[in-house]
Order: C-alpha cells, then sequence, then structure tokens
C-alpha cells in the first residue's frame, strides 16, 4: 500500500509540475505560443527596434519595441546634434499611469541619442505626454519625425497557474524529502 501511494505522489507532483510549466511557458521570454507577426509573444512576434533617416532633417522615423533581451531600456543613436532634447512621457490607455518615457539627450559622441525607458524604469516629469491605445501602441509625430511603438502588458500569472506550481512543488519536496530519511 505505501508503495502504491507513493507511486501515486510522485505522479500527482509531476502532473501538476508539467501542467505548470505548460501554462507558464507564455510567460517565459521566447517560449509565447503566439504567433510570428502578431505583434505580442516571443522575439518572433515583435518588430526589431530600429531608428532610420534624418532626424535633424525630420525625416526620421523610430519603430520601437520592448525586447527581452535588453532589461527594457534602449539607447538609440539618432545620428544628428539637431534634435530638441527632454522627456516624453508616455501613459496608459487611461492617461493616468507612466508606462514608458523617450528621453532625447546629448551624447559625448555629438549626437542625440534617444533613450527608451520601459515599465520600471521609466523616467518622468516631460512636458510632452503621448498616450497609448488600448493594445499598447502609441505614437508621437514631432514635426515630420515619427516615433512610434508597442508596450504589451506585462503577463502576471494567475493565481489558480500559481497554486498549481505550488503544489507540484510541494509534492516533488515530500517526495525527495521522503527519499532523503
Amino acid at each position: 500500500m505505501k508503495m502504491k501511494m507513493r507511486f501515486v505522489f510522485i505522479l500527482g507532483g509531476l502532473v501538476l509540475l508539467g501542467l505548470n510549466l505548460a501554462m507558464a511557458s507564455a510567460m517565459m521570454p521566447g517560449m509565447s505560443t503566439a504567433k510570428p507577426g502578431s505583434g505580442v509573444g516571443g522575439p518572433s512576434g515583435r518588430q526589431a527596434t530600429s531608428c532610420l533617416g534624418d532626424f535633424g532633417a525630420g525625416t526620421g522615423v523610430c519603430n520601437i519595441s520592448e525586447e527581452p533581451t535588453n532589461g527594457e531600456v534602449q539607447d538609440l543613436n539618432l545620428g544628428s546634434p539637431n534634435v530638441v532634447v527632454g522627456i516624453v512621457d508616455i501613459v496608459d490607455p487611461n492617461g493616468v499611469t507612466l508606462s514608458d518615457s523617450l528621453t532625447f539627450y546629448l551624447n559625448a559622441d555629438g549626437n542625440v541619442h534617444l533613450l527608451f525607458q520601459s515599465d520600471g524604469f521609466a523616467q518622468s516629469g516631460g512636458s510632452v505626454t503621448v498616450s497609448e491605445d488600448a493594445t499598447g501602441n502609441w505614437i508621437w509625430l514631432p514635426g515630420n519625425n515619427q516615433y512610434m511603438g508597442v508596450s504589451p502588458e506585462d503577463v502576471v500569472p494567475e493565481p489558480t497557474s500559481l497554486a498549481l506550481l505550488g503544489t507540484g512543488l510541494v509534492g516533488a519536496a515530500g517526495i525527495f524529502r521522503k527519499r532523503s530519511k
């Protein structure tokens, strides 16, 4: 009977752990099940950040995406000293909470750089505010330059998934503890 009970605990713990890993895979960078080009998900589902054109002449275009490999901070050289410096606040669809920020600053290389900061890194206090739409897309058009991006919502695990993961881990820990005695 003890052997049968042990087997049930081991199997149950492994099933719960596997189920949780499958459910949590969308929260792990690079493991999303989103389709490429859908605008959400892992690296294959997002457009890479790029800034092209002459920003000093007003013909520049920046497409900014939050990328999981860069720590939510991106420094982009706009290639011209003739860009106005300052901070642009990007707020949530309600216009209340700071989501991201764009900081334009004169770098030691003589060019103005764009520092894109998201989530907890964003700097507030800008004289310009841009609002995201309901899906996290935003666009700012100073003069003829274009700055646009997407700030997807951070994936927060639901309580049920965490409870299942905890149950699986407790089961696995109990098995290992019994084996060590």
